[in-house]
């Protein structure tokens, strides 16, 4: 029977006690069915809280031994219950290492005591008293009725009449508390080094033991959860493997309902071990942070690779008039255009799909625009036309959109031209939002998501083969139609003789980097940077392929903040991933937007916004 978990209801702190606890208002069951409910909020400064802090303090945790330890004498825990009166949640290393220290001192103490080295600690009354010895320590602090020591044990195997385990312990609802590993041979104990578990997130969520991999031998399921009212858990399965390595990641997710659900996981009993059900969220281009479509992973557990890999997807189809739009610019966004006009068409004809009620746009006379647009570009002029006319009768700015690409659509390259000329509708596009426009039904999506303007670039390579080895002549005559850019550029970024084909235009926002580049193929368009620039400079060469210097604009388009420090960084292609780099070291960015899957399931990954 599959077991399931609650999501939580609430993750806030009272003001005095915020440095270091926080408030569950319902507490996570055990490993099983996960949802998530809320908003949850992506905090950079946090963030980078804790990628600089957390590491540095893992690093410098001192190790102990069993010549650092005295003979047990009273199981109080006085040492943590000390380190905790001084504790300010991790802020400073010397607390962090203090904390560290008590625990491991204490829980040692206790276990040299009462636990039997010639068997397993499953069972054993010794778990018990160490999981009560650390509930006892937090008692009279600030939410400490919130509080849980969370004990698991591992038994790796009987050796001789000698039993080896692995013990984890921790306290949750403590900022930074550290997840203690503690190995044992018999009635030797070592003390593992900080990094030998997680340290993602502020606060520990639990700490389980159990077989997912059908072994005989438990893993380690352990997971932390950043700071906020719903932000990310991050729950990661680990798989004893000794050595100098202690453990390996076999699974890792992320878990946020920050863009609305689905949003969870589930363990699924296969065999002697555990297959883990993922549910992530299908974000499309013109969706909010609201319900979307489910897509269903199934990830078993693989002995060549040594961890969980996908073996079954299914993803729901669409349910309403918005869902099924957003199906058409996933196809679309594939350069599957002809398959793209007939999910449009479903979505502005189908009568089954209810109307969305969440968000305030007129989806079904966009999708009709938009069908109307790529008949354009397959050549189908009769019916796009008819499209298009539809649309205009719409009337506002929709049908101004629907009227200009009608007027502008003549000639061997006329879908091109009438599609770049858009922007120029009146000056229309800086109505355009994901709010809507006020004294209309609204056009779904920002700027960028209606004009789409890497799209006609596309298109016309698609018709030009030979233009690409020509960029300076493609941006001539696409400027002469009406594209305007602020940078743009044509380089073979990736080397493999082809030019990638980069530009920003101030008509659709200023806030993307639109990126054609040609694969399997096909000319693809990215849109996934979301950099605002001032100019492209100079092309550096790279073991394989180039990269092209970026000047950044020190102040976004609409935003008060102006960027300080080295406004310059670099570009470059590489495996079908676009990859940033620092100037003039050339290193990669971790942190900018890429094309390409993502190794472990995260509900954060595929956000727009």
């Amino acid at each position: 029977m599959t077991e399931k978990g609650s999501g939580e209801a609430c993750r806030s702190t009272t003001p005095a006690a915020a440095s270091m606890f926080r408030s569950r208002a319902v507490r996570r069951a055990p490993m099983g069915r996960r949802s998530h409910d809320g908003a949850a909020a992506v905090l950079p400064l946090l963030g980078l809280l804790l990628f600089l802090t957390t590491p540095a303090i893992a690093d410098e945790a001192p190790a102990i031994s069993d010549a650092d330890q005295e003979p047990a004498s009273a199981m109080d825990f006085a040492a943590t219950r000390s380190a905790l009166g001084a504790y300010e949640g991790g802020d400073a290393r010397m607390d962090y290492n203090r904390l560290r220290d008590a625990l491991t001192k204490d829980a040692l103490r206790l276990l040299k005591a009462q636990a039997d080295g010639g068997r397993s600690l499953e069972g054993q009354p010794v778990l018990i008293h160490l999981q009560e010895a650390l509930q006892r320590s937090v008692a009279g602090l600030p939410l400490a009725d919130q509080m849980k020591a969370n004990v698991a044990s591992i038994h790796v195997a009987d050796r001789a009449g000698e039993s080896e385990d692995v013990v984890l312990f921790g306290i949750d609802n403590l900022r930074f508390s550290p997840v203690i590993a503690i190995h044992r041979l018999a009635s030797r104990y070592d003390v593992l080094p900080a990094t030998a578990t997680p340290t993602k997130g502020i606060f520990l969520g639990e700490i389980r033991a159990l077989d997912v991999t059908g072994d005989g031998v438990d893993e380690a399921i352990v997971t932390r959860v950043d700071d906020g009212s719903a932000s990310p858990d991050y729950v990661d399965v680990l798989r004893w493997v000794g050595g100098n390595d202690f453990f390996k990641l076999i699974f890792s997710m992320t878990l946020s309902s920050w863009g609305g659900p689905p949003c969870d996981y589930r363990l699924v009993p296969a065999g002697s071990g555990q297959d883990i059900e993922v549910t992530l969220p299908v974000v499309g281009v013109f969706d909010g942070r609201i319900p979307h479509r489910a897509d269903t992973q199934l990830w078993k557990y693989d002995p060549t690779t040594d961890a969980f890999v996908v073996r079954g997807e299914s993803v729901e189809p669409p349910k309403n008039v918005r869902q099924q739009l957003n199906e058409g610019e996933r196809l679309l966004r594939l350069a599957e255009l002809q398959a793209a006009v007939t999910a449009y068409h479903r979505a502005w004809s189908d009568p089954s799909l209810s109307e969305d009620d969440e968000l305030r746009a007129d989806y079904r006379d966009f999708a009709r625009f938009r069908e109307g647009e790529l008949l354009a570009i397959l050549g189908r002029e009769t019916e796009a036309r008819a499209a298009l006319h539809d649309a205009e009768m719409r009337g506002g700015t929709l049908g101004a959109f629907a009227r200009a690409f009608s007027m502008n659509y003549s000639g061997p390259d006329g879908a091109v031209h009438a599609w770049v000329a858009l922007p120029n509708a009146g000056h229309r596009w800086q109505y355009v939002s994901i709010d809507g426009v006020t004294e209309e039904p609204a056009i779904p999506g920002q700027s960028a998501d209606v004009l789409y303007l890497g799209q006609p670039v596309a298109s016309y390579l698609t018709a030009h083969p030979d233009a690409a080895a020509t960029p300076d002549t493609v941006f001539t005559t696409l400027r002469g139609w009406g594209l305007e850019t602020t940078a743009a550029v044509g380089v073979d970024l990736d080397g493999d003789g082809t030019n990638e084909f980069l530009f920003q235009t101030p008509k659709d926002g200023a806030w993307r980097v639109w990126v054609v580049h040609r694969s399997q193929g096909r000319w693809l368009v990215d849109d996934s940077l979301r950099w605002s620039i001032t100019a492209f400079g100079d092309v550096l060469p790279l073991p394989k392929g180039s990269a092209i210097r970026v000047t950044m604009a020190a102040r976004r388009p609409g935003s008060n903040a102006v960027a300080l420090g080295n406004l310059e960084r670099a570009l470059t292609s590489s495996d079908g991933r676009l990859v940033g780099l620092e100037f003039p070291s050339l290193k990669p960015l971790t942190w900018i937007s890429q094309r390409g899957e993502l190794s472990w399931p995260d509900c954060l990954a595929k956000l727009p916004y």
